[in-house]
Order: structure tokens, then C-alpha cells, then sequence
């Protein structure tokens, strides 16, 4: 899987309508994440793992960010 640079990315997720079966039902059909290039737009498949993999990256990123700015901000003197 290619490690892309954190930014906001679009997910396409679709389902498929299951025919000849008695009841409804859906079946998830292969994920793609929308990644704009240099002059082009590419739709990626992307798995559920890969998927989650990347939004625990950013979550991670995410609160060491809060945690270095939090540990930058001066303390309030508690009286």
C-alpha cells in the first residue's frame, strides 16, 4: 500500500443489490479513495484494512499535535 501525505481525501463506497434472493440484502463492493493528482484525478481501490490503518495514522498524528501544543501552552496559576 502507498503511504499518501496527510489531506482530506474522499471515500466511494458502493453496494451491489442482491438479486434472486428472498429478502433484501446488499453486498459491499470493493472501496475507493478519490486522490487528485498533478493535472488528474485517480479513483484507488482501497481495502477496509488499508482504510483503517490510514484514519488510525491520523488519529494518532492528530493528538500528538494536541498533546505538543497543549504542552506549549503556559499554565493558569491555580489560587
Amino acid at each position: 500500500m502507498e503511504v499518501l501525505p496527510a489531506e482530506d481525501y474522499e471515500i466511494f463506497f458502493e453496494e451491489a443489490l442482491l438479486q434472486g434472493v428472498y429478502f433484501l440484502g446488499y453486498r459491499k463492493t470493493p472501496s475507493h479513495q478519490i486522490v487528485a493528482g498533478t493535472g488528474r484525478t485517480e479513483m484507488r481501490e482501497i481495502s477496509g484494512n488499508d482504510l483503517e490503518a490510514a484514519l488510525r495514522r491520523d488519529r494518532a498524528a492528530d493528538d500528538d499535535r494536541q498533546n505538543r501544543n497543549a504542552a506549549i501552552t503556559p499554565q493558569e496559576d491555580l489560587k
